[in-house]
Order: C-alpha cells, then sequence, then structure tokens
C-alpha cells in the first residue's frame, strides 16, 4: 500500500459557486495509502451557511499544486478552531467545478488483476548476448485489444514498459491499462460511466469481481495527466483458470466488448447477480434465489414473447441453449428448479410444496452451481459470443471444472442410491 501524503496550503469554495466573498483557509489535504481523502481546514464558519457538506473545493498547496475536491461531508468540527471533512473524490493538478462538466478528452485505467486477463507480467526485455547487453524500451504502447464504443469514442487495453530512477537504483516494471479517448470532451460522471462497462466485462473476463484501482485523466495537448484519488472498491483475485482468455478470442475480443456496451442496460444487474454469487461462502437458499431471479430476468428481457420460445421460462431458458453440450451434460431439470425456486421465495405453502422435487442441503448447491453455468451462458450469448464459442468457454477453464464438479457429484450420488 502507497504511504500516506499531505498537502499544506490553501483550500475555498469556487466563487463560481458561492458569489458572496471569496474565502481562503489555510489546511491540510490528506491522502491516504487506500486512496481515501480528508481536508482538514482552519475555519470558523459564517453562522449564517451550511458547511456540513459541499459539492466542491479548490485548493492549492505551498508549491503551487491545485487540487479540487468532490462531494466533502463534515466529520468533526472543533467550535472556533477547524473542520474536518472527508472528500469522496481528489483530482490533482487542475480546478474543475463539476463532475458533470465536458473537461477531458482521455482516460486512463489501471485494474489489479487486468494483467492476470492479458498474461503480461514481465518487462519485455531483448538480450544481446554476445554484447552481454540488454535494452529496455520504453513509453511505446503494446496494444492488446482496440475498438469504439462510439462512433467518437475509442478505447484500447494496452502496455508498456516504464521505469523510475532514483538517487542510486533504477526501478522498472509493466504497466497496463485501460484507455479511452475521446473525440470532444467528456465529463468526469460520463468517463466513469465507460469505465464501469469495462470494469463488469473484465469481471466477467476473469470470473470474477474488478474495480478500477487508480484513473487518470487527460485534456487533448496537455503532457501530464491528471489523477483522480478515491477509494477503490475491491477487486476479487481470479482463479487459476479464467472464463474469456484473452489469448483464445483475441480476434474476436473487440465485438465482445462493443457487445457488453450495447446491452450493457440490460445485462447490468444480471451480471452483477453472477458475479457476487460465485464469491459466497455458502451455497445457501438465498445464493441459489439471487442466481434463479437473474435467470428469469433475462428470460423477462430477451426471450419472453418471441416466436418458438415456449412460455414456461425454465424450459425455455434450458431450449436456448440446447446445443451446447457442456450444459447438457448437467442434466438441469426444469421442474426441480421451478419448484425449488418457488418454494425457498415462500411463493408454495410447505404442506403443498413437491418435497420430492425441492433441493436441499449438497443437492442444492450443485443446483446453484448448474444455474449458475446457464446464467454465465445467457451473458456471453448477449455480448455476441456464438454457440461454438460458448461451447469454447468449456474448455479447460473455470467452466469446466464447475461442470466437472456437478457429474462428479451426480455419478456419486447415483453409485450410492444403488448400494
Amino acid at each position: 500500500m502507497a504511504d500516506t501524503k499531505t498537502y499544506n496550503g490553501k483550500w475555498w469554495i469556487p466563487t463560481e459557486l458561492d458569489k458572496t466573498e471569496d474565502f481562503r483557509f489555510a489546511g491540510t489535504l490528506t491522502i491516504e495509502g487506500d486512496g481515501s481523502c480528508s481536508l482538514l481546514i482552519k475555519a470558523q464558519p459564517d453562522g449564517n451557511k451550511s458547511f456540513e457538506s459541499i459539492p466542491v473545493f479548490w485548493g492549492e498547496d505551498e508549491s503551487g499544486g491545485k487540487y479540487t475536491l468532490f462531494a466533502l461531508t463534515m466529520t468533526q468540527w472543533n467550535v472556533g478552531k477547524s473542520l474536518r471533512y472527508k472528500a469522496k473524490y481528489v483530482i490533482c493538478g487542475i480546478h474543475i467545478l463539476s463532475m458533470d462538466e465536458p473537461f477531458f478528452d482521455e482516460c486512463h485505467v489501471e485494474f489489479p488483476y487486468l494483467q492476470t486477463w492479458t498474461g503480461a507480467t514481465m518487462l519485455d526485455i531483448p538480450q544481446d548476448y554476445e554484447a552481454n547487453t540488454f535494452t529496455i524500451e520504453y513509453g511505446k504502447d503494446h496494444v492488446y485489444v482496440e475498438g469504439k464504443l462510439e462512433t467518437w469514442l475509442h478505447y484500447r487495453v494496452v502496455d508498456r514498459n516504464v521505469c523510475k530512477q532514483g538517487m542510486l537504483e533504477f526501478t522498472s516494471w509493466k504497466e497496463t491499462q485501460y484507455h479511452l479517448i475521446s473525440e470532444k470532451h467528456l465529463s468526469i460522471k460520463s468517463f466513469n460511466k465507460y469505465i464501469r462497462e469495462f470494469a463488469q466485462f473484465l469481471s466477467l473476463a476473469l470470473y470474477s469481481k474488478q474495480n478500477p484501482s487508480v484513473i487518470y485523466f487527460r485534456k487533448k495537448g496537455e503532457e501530464n495527466a491528471h489523477r483522480m484519488f478515491f477509494i477503490a472498491p475491491h477487486s476479487q483475485k481470479p482463479f487459476d483458470t479464467v472464463l474469456i482468455p484473452l489469448s483464445m478470442f483475441r480476434d474476436r475480443l473487440s465485438n465482445f466488448i462493443s457487445g457488453y456496451h450495447s446491452a450493457f442496460d440490460k445485462i447490468e444487474t444480471l451480471n452483477r447477480y453472477l458475479i457476487t454469487s460465485i464469491h459466497f461462502s455458502d451455497f445457501d437458499a438465498p445464493v441459489f434465489i439471487v442466481v434463479a431471479q437473474a435467470l428469469e430476468g433475462y428470460y423477462q428481457r430477451f426471450l419472453k414473447g418471441k416466436e418458438g420460445v415456449s412460455k414456461r421460462k425454465w424450459e425455455a431458458l434450458l431450449n436456448h441453449f440446447e446445443d451446447v453440450k457442456a450444459l447438457r451434460e448437467c442434466n438441469i431439470d426444469a421442474n426441480i428448479v421451478k419448484d425449488t425456486r418457488d418454494t425457498y421465495s415462500h411463493l408454495y405453502i410447505e404442506k403443498d410444496s413437491k418435497k420430492s422435487n425441492v433441493a436441499e442441503g449438497m443437492d442444492l448447491v450443485m443446483l446453484t452451481q448448474k444455474c449458475r453455468i446457464l446464467l454465465t451462458c445467457c451473458l456471453l450469448k448477449e455480448i455476441g459470443m456464438t454457440t461454438e464459442e460458448i461451447s469454447s468457454c468449456f474448455d479447460r477453464n473455470i467452466l469446466h471444472f464447475m461442470v466437472y464438479n456437478v457429474k462428479k457429484y451426480e455419478t456419486e450420488k447415483q453409485n450410492e442410491e444403488m448400494k
């Protein structure tokens, strides 16, 4: 974790927002290693104004560095002496009035496990064995995938060799980022929407919850980028095998990312339900309900009312992927899914429920796994995968092992029942 940094200087509410007077207060901005930000100002608040929350604060440190703080909430009031605030976001090197203000043209984002997806963890070092030397090329982007989300918005996943030279040492490493490049000014809020989209796509690709850890903004023509500090939500360490390997689908990835963008409004919640369910430590009824509700949501949004689609939703969902061999091997029983869903949702009175069709214990664990596999197929289809490509996702990755465990359990159960 990075060290805590403090910046002493002057801090004020922009006069564009407060037309009365330009009050500038001495104070200290503190940015913790986890990205949390707080501001301590030496001020006696005006009794006629509310200082409990402030939408934006500007600052300038003793070296002339500029800061914009957004969404400040008072956490401490030492009457007559000082006020302490926590800020949700801090952007360095610039003053802007609002996160809705179209201002930046580029955004560079880092994710803790993006390199796990690209597979690029080592430096690119061409060696000359005869001369016993090596060369490291810096600043040149290596593009893994690129495309357009809008006619005016370009994206790419890149890495480059970077270095830091100290007094007595030289440190070098590979940096992997997601870039957004716009042909027109965009607001921070607009960029954040596209960042959230890619974070969800990456979560699906790695089959684990992924969130941005570092974000930089840049205006066209400016050499320096402006870092935005915030408390980064936790990212889950991916499994050893991922769902959408970059190496396997390199030629199709731009289509999948664009497909996720096009379907985002319809599948955002479904994907969150899937990814959230993966990391539950217990496979009890509530986890099953989360996955089952997501499947019902998929049916309502994509299948209901279509010609040739069964009106019985669970049969319709299974028929939709009848050509995916690995899913067929899971032997999902539509009646068991329906009765289990209805029973644990309290739609049946207990005495009227068909107990033989309601999964319990390890049967419920495995039914949850089956439904999660089915939900994964639903999402893969909506980002643009063909049946063949969905089937290939079952080849020696996380889905392969999930199906293997389901089949192993059912074989052992059958053997036990035959004894």
